[in-house]
C-alpha cells in the first residue's frame, strides 16, 4: 500500500520550494507514494507552477494556528497521511500543533536560524519527534547551535535538473533583454534583498558602465530592494545597466548569466551556486561559512572578504576583468556538480528518509552526504 504524503508550504515558499517538491513529485514512484499538497499562505500559490495539481489552502492568521490546527488535523484524517513533509518551520509548527499522528519531515534550505524559529522547532522536536532535511551542512551546523538535536538533521543537497539546463539555454533570453554582444552578464539570486547585498551588486554595475561595454545586473523576480534598485538607477540615469526577468523562472534565468554574485554578509541559502555550478556560471561570493561550503577560492569559484557594498563593488569591479580565472574555475565546478548535484540523488534520498521514518530508525540511515568529497 502506497504512503500518503501531504506537502505543507507557509510563507517561506520560493523557488527553491518549487523546484523540490516539483522534482519529488515528478520522479517519485507512485505505486510506493501518493501526494497531496497544502499551504498556509495566499502569497505562495502563484508560485507554484504544478500545472493541473490542487493545492489546498488552510487558513494561517497573525501567526497562529487556532484556525489552522483543527482543519490540518481533519485534512490529515480523512486523507490518511502517513507523512507530513513541511517545507518551512511555520508549516512544521502548525502540522505539530494539529496533533496529527502522522510522521513529520521538516525541509530547510535558509541557514539562518531566528530565536523563536529555534524555540518552535525545539517545541516540535519535544512533540513530534521530526526528521530535519536540510540543504546544506552549513543549515545542519546552525541548527545545532541554536539547540536542536543534531541526531534529527541529515543533510539532502539540492538536485539541480541538467536537461532543464541545457533547454533554458537555448531560449535566447539575453537577445529578448536586449543585452549587447560580448557584454558580461551579473546575476544576483532571488528573491533580490539587502540580505544578498544586491546593492553592492549594482554599484559594481554602475562602475563598469563606465566604459560602455553594455554589462549589465540581471534582477530576477520581484521584491521591494528590486524595486528601489531600479528606482535609484533611474536617478543615476543607469538604468541601462539593469535587466528585469520578472516572468522568468530563476533556474531559466541562471543559464544566460555569465556570472552569479552573492555578495551577503551573512550565511545563505546555496542552491543558487549549486544550479550555476552546473550550468557552468562562476560563482563570485562573499567568503561566509555557507558559501565556503561549496567555493574553493580560484579552483571552482572566487571568494571574496565581507565588505562595506561600495568598497566591495570597486573589489568586485576589477575582480570580474579576469575573465580567463572564471573561466578556469567555471570548468571545475560544472564537474564538480555533476557528482553532486543529482536530481536522481535528491528523490533516492528522500525515498530513504521517508522509510527511515517510517520504520523508527535514525533519519540519516544509509544516506551518504557526496559533498563531503569536493
Amino acid at each position: 500500500m502506497a504512503a500518503r504524503i501531504l506537502h505543507l508550504f507557509d510563507a517561506q515558499f520560493d523557488w527553491q520550494h518549487r523546484l523540490g517538491v516539483s522534482q519529488l513529485l515528478d520522479n517519485l514512484d507512485t505505486h510506493q507514494f501518493e501526494c497531496e499538497l497544502g499551504t498556509l499562505s495566499d502569497s505562495s500559490q502563484p508560485q507554484f507552477g504544478l500545472a493541473g495539481r490542487q493545492v489546498t489552502r488552510f487558513p494561517f492568521v497573525l501567526d497562529t494556528t487556532l484556525l489552522t490546527a483543527p482543519l490540518l488535523r481533519r485534512f490529515v484524517q480523512m486523507n490518511q497521511i502517513d507523512i507530513i513533509h513541511a517545507w518551512g518551520i511555520a508549516a512544521a509548527f502548525a502540522a505539530t500543533q494539529a496533533d496529527a499522528k502522522s510522521k513529520l519531515v521538516i525541509e530547510l534550505f535558509d541557514p539562518i536560524i531566528r530565536d523563536e524559529e529555534a524555540a518552535k522547532l525545539r517545541l516540535i522536536q519535544e512533540r513530534s519527534n521530526p526528521a530535519i532535511a536540510c540543504a546544506t551542512a552549513t543549515v545542519r551546523r546552525r541548527l545545532a547551535e541554536r539547540g536542536v538535536d543534531v541526531g534529527a538533521c541529515v543533510v539532502l543537497r539540492p538536485g539541480v535538473d541538467f536537461a532543464a539546463i541545457n533547454t533554458a539555454r537555448k531560449r535566447g533570453l539575453r537577445e529578448r533583454l536586449g543585452v549587447a554582444p560580448g557584454a558580461l552578464v551579473v546575476l544576483t539570486p532571488e528573491p533580490v534583498s539587502r540580505r544578498w547585498d544586491a546593492f553592492a551588486a549594482f554599484w559594481m554595475i554602475g562602475l563598469r558602465s563606465i566604459r560602455g561595454e553594455g554589462d549589465c545586473l540581471l534582477l530576477p523576480g520581484c521584491s521591494g530592494e528590486k524595486n528601489r534598485i531600479e528606482r535609484l538607477a533611474q536617478n543615476l540615469e543607469l538604468s541601462h545597466c539593469l535587466r528585469a526577468t520578472n516572468g522568468t523562472p530563476f533556474e531559466e534565468v541562471i543559464p544566460h548569466a555569465d556570472v552569479l554574485l552573492l555578495a551577503s554578509a551573512e550565511d545563505v541559502s546555496a542552491t543558487a551556486i549549486a544550479w550555476a555550478m552546473a550550468a557552468g556560471v562562476p560563482v563570485v561570493a562573499t567568503a561566509v561559512y555557507s558559501t565556503a561550503e561549496f567555493i574553493a577560492s580560484r579552483t571552482n569559484g572566487l571568494l571574496i572578504k565581507p565588505d562595506a557594498s561600495k568598497r566591495m563593488a570597486v573589489k568586485l569591479a576589477k575582480l570580474l576583468d579576469d575573465r580567463q580565472v572564471l573561466n578556469e574555475v567555471r570548468d571545475t565546478a560544472r564537474g564538480q556538480a555533476f557528482e553532486v548535484f543529482s536530481v536522481r540523488r535528491y528523490v533516492d534520498q528522500h525515498v530513504t528518509l521517508y522509510q527511515n521514518i517510517q520504520a523508527g530508525q535514525s533519519p540519516g540511515g544509509g544516506i551518504h552526504d557526496p559533498a563531503q568529497n569536493m
